[in-house]
Order: structure tokens, then C-alpha cells, then sequence
């Protein structure tokens, strides 16, 4: 049983109303949050985690992490390709073994299934950039498996610099 599960299933029926509470206050604020916030927030956490899961994930994390991208790779279908790469950076964030990174990531993902979201990667959708996002995909892989943090985060960081401009033209974030 996960350690959040454990917490939850021992704590008193007033704390679990209070922490229900918290979390429904919690989700209605980020409801509308801006995806340029989103992305500000992704290229501020992902390469941490990408840098986290190459210094400690295990054989069976990494092979999870491949797995991942060469379903993405594979896929043609543009939604069916979002789900993927969805599932690509969940198992890199799974395999820092960071319960408070993976329950971010969690959030993100939550957001980036919100409709404006969705349109948003509908619209910038193409198979050119799905084919760069893939070979983007390949050098956080590599990394990974050379578990070479500096090589993760910066494989990371140069696609989500890619993905920002891709979805936003830009728009001034670092």
C-alpha cells in the first residue's frame, strides 16, 4: 500500500474531511489554470525528475520508461500519441520514487486534460511534430539509460522548450 494510501486509511474521520476539503479547494483553484503557467511549471519540475530518474531508477523502471516511448513512437493516431507520451512522462516521474514529484505530476496532468488544454495540443498537433517529440523522446531515453542526470535534465529541458514553443510560440518562457 502506498505511503499516501496508509496515511489516509489510519487517520481519523475529521482529518480525512479536512484533507477531502483541502483537495476540493485545491482543485477548483488550478481549474483554470493557464497552460502557459502549466508549461512554466513542467519545465521548472520535469528536468529535476528526469535528472532523479537517471541517477536512481532501476532495470525495470527503465524498461518501463522505454516501453513508454517505443509505444508513443509507434503510435500514428494524434490522440492515441498524447496518451502515450502522457505515459512516457508519468514513468519518468514514477521512477524518481518521489511520492510529492509523482502527485505533481499528477496535478499536471489532471490540468493538461482540462478542454483548453486539449484543444490546444489538437490544434498544434502535426505527424512532423509528433516525429520530433519522439526523437526528443529518444534523448531522454538514452540519457537515462547511460544514467546520466546532467544529459536527462537537459534532453528534458529541450523539449519542453520544444513542446512550449510548439503549443504557444514561445511566449518568453526559459
Amino acid at each position: 500500500m502506498a505511503t499516501t494510501e496508509t496515511r489516509a486509511t489510519t487517520m481519523p474521520t475529521a482529518g480525512k474531511s479536512a484533507i477531502n476539503a483541502e483537495i476540493h479547494t485545491l482543485l477548483q483553484r488550478i481549474a483554470g489554470t493557464s497552460p502557459v503557467d502549466v508549461m512554466a511549471v513542467r519545465l521548472m519540475v520535469e528536468p529535476h525528475a528526469a535528472a532523479q530518474a537517471a541517477a536512481s531508477a532501476t532495470s525495470a523502471e527503465l524498461d518501463a520508461i522505454r516501453n513508454c516511448h517505443d509505444r508513443a513512437t509507434a503510435e500514428t493516431d494524434p490522440q492515441e500519441f498524447e496518451k502515450r507520451d502522457a505515459d512516457f512522462h508519468a514513468q519518468i516521474f514514477l521512477a524518481t520514487r518521489n511520492e510529492l514529484l509523482v502527485s505533481l505530476h499528477d496535478i499536471l496532468r489532471v490540468i493538461r486534460n482540462q478542454p483548453s488544454w486539449v484543444e490546444i495540443k489538437r490544434r498544434s498537433a502535426s505527424d512532423g511534430r509528433r516525429r520530433t517529440y519522439c526523437g526528443e523522446h529518444d534523448q531522454i531515453v538514452r540519457a537515462l539509460l547511460d544514467h546520466d542526470p546532467d544529459a536527462a535534465a537537459q534532453a528534458m529541458r529541450d523539449h519542453l522548450l520544444t513542446v512550449n514553443h510548439n503549443l504557444f510560440g514561445g511566449t518568453g518562457l526559459v
